[in-house]
């Protein structure tokens, strides 16, 4: 029985051509960065591996900390003995030492460092899998349907998934949420520890106009690429996955982007533009399943593909069948929350995440309880309130509106990231029993 599993599994690896895996792994897509339409979709949707692309939303986290105040571009973060020894590409870190968030920031977008990346999600959450909850939290929010993360760093793990479109939705989000941090994805090199660090998006110092993003490789996913670039006013987002080598990754791109360009300056004068498919996909076989079609000029809304308008002049892009049945789904991820809380989950119980001497450190913990329940219930209201406690004045962090069971749950779940936690009782006061174990 043995015997015949591998003489079966030699057989498909014969009849798998180094075309066809290439293929498999093979994706893109040009997106209009002003109005995010579609100017160009193969296989967009179909679930691929990220590899360091996974770095944009490590990134966008680590933005959003900065944006709030949370943390400072000079503040330390610790290297712990687990991110110092993540696999190559590496910063060279050592345990117990420590990294500027700048510098952070810079070695992900030149070097696309590993290390780095565990240390950044270690300093933002519990742990870095604690981290990728909160990353495949935010990649919902921002209507990336076909993505969820397992680390911070692209690092291959099977249920670590992503797409063409959804990397254009985070390139695109990068752009417009923080405009001001953006431009680091265009840094060429950055100086450290004696030695100057290159940027390994290449293309960035040949096509005119770039702005920046990221590449990405392992062995599974391919050479990828998320990328920008600029011309006459116009932006376009381009995004490849599964490229054959990084010289071919890039003059694939270069190819799209031109293209992409050539139908927003058609456009523009009235003209239509046909874009070519540049890559030589083998047609899908027929079958009697069931296809959807992306059509030409697809806008996104909400993360949905749209029809485009039917006056629209620009013939481009072809049209492009995806075949759903055939696409697998995306790994098991947390459900997405309703915006709001039921009514049956509403009610006058919460939860209390701790107290303290200082009131920005109680907002810190609720707003950091509050990204850990993003992946399982909308965020309870944050309640700070001053108390005081044996002379001192204290400041409780608590998330309040909630039922009794929505309570208890929210405990169960906090406690599961290593957050200290009590059930709040309409009374105020605070309680341990019954709490799931």
């Amino acid at each position: 029985m043995k015997s015949a599993a591998v003489l079966t599994l030699l057989a498909l690896s014969l009849i798998l051509s180094p075309t066809k895996a290439a293929q498999a792994k093979y994706a893109a897509l040009v997106m209009d960065a002003e109005t995010g339409e579609l100017l160009y979709a193969r296989n967009a949707t179909s679930p691929k591996y990220p590899a360091s692309l996974t770095k944009m939303m490590t990134l966008y986290l680590l933005f959003g900390a900065l944006d709030s105040g949370r943390m400072t571009m000079n503040q330390p973060l610790k290297v712990s003995k687990r991110a110092a020894s993540q696999p190559p590409s590496r910063l060279g870190l050592k345990a117990g030492k420590t990294i500027s968030v700048q510098d952070a920031i810079l070695a992900l977008v030149t070097k696309s460092a590993n290390d780095v990346a565990s240390v950044i999600a270690e300093n933002m959450a519990p742990s870095e899998s604690q981290f990728a909850v909160m990353m495949t939290a935010q990649a919902r929010r921002l209507g990336m349907r076909n993505t969820t993360f397992r680390n911070a760093s692209g690092l291959h793990n099977n249920g670590q998934m992503s797409s063409a479109l959804d990397m254009a939705l985070l390139s695109r989000a990068l752009m417009k949420t923080f405009p001001n941090y953006y431009p680091y994805f265009s840094t060429k090199a950055f100086a450290y520890g004696g030695r100057s660090i290159g940027n390994h998006n290449n293309l960035m110092r040949t096509y005119p106009g770039s702005d920046g993003l990221k590449t990405g490789y392992t062995r599974q996913s391919g050479f990828n690429l998320a990328f920008s670039a600029q011309r006459d006013g116009r932006r376009v987002i381009g995004v490849v996955f599964g490229g054959r080598s990084p010289s071919w990754r890039d003059a694939h791109m270069a190819s799209l982007l031109d293209q992409g360009f050539g139908v927003l300056e058609a456009r523009a004068k009235g003209q239509s533009y046909t874009f070519a498919a540049t890559e030589p996909v083998a047609p899908p076989a027929k079958s009697g399943k069931k296809t959807r079609t992306i059509p030409p000029g697809a806008t996104l809304a909400g993360a949905a593909l749209k029809q485009a308008p039917k006056t629209e002049t620009v013939k481009a892009p072809p049209e492009v069948s995806l075949d759903v049945a055939s696409i697998p789904p995306a790994p098991p991820a947390p459900p997405t929350p309703p915006a709001s809380l039921r009514e049956s989950e509403r009610g006058p119980w919460g939860v209390q995440v701790g107290a303290f001497g200082d009131p920005e450190a109680a907002r810190e913990r609720t707003q950091q309880a509050q990204q850990h329940l993003l992946s399982y219930m909308p965020p309870p209201r944050a309640v700070i309130s001053a108390v005081k406690a044996n002379g001192k004045q204290l400041f409780r962090a608590r998330l309040m509106g909630m039922s009794e069971p929505r309570a208890r749950t929210a405990c169960s779940k906090l406690k599961e990231f290593s957050t200290e936690c009590l059930v709040v009782a309409p009374t105020g006061e605070t309680s341990v029993a019954a709490l799931p174990r």
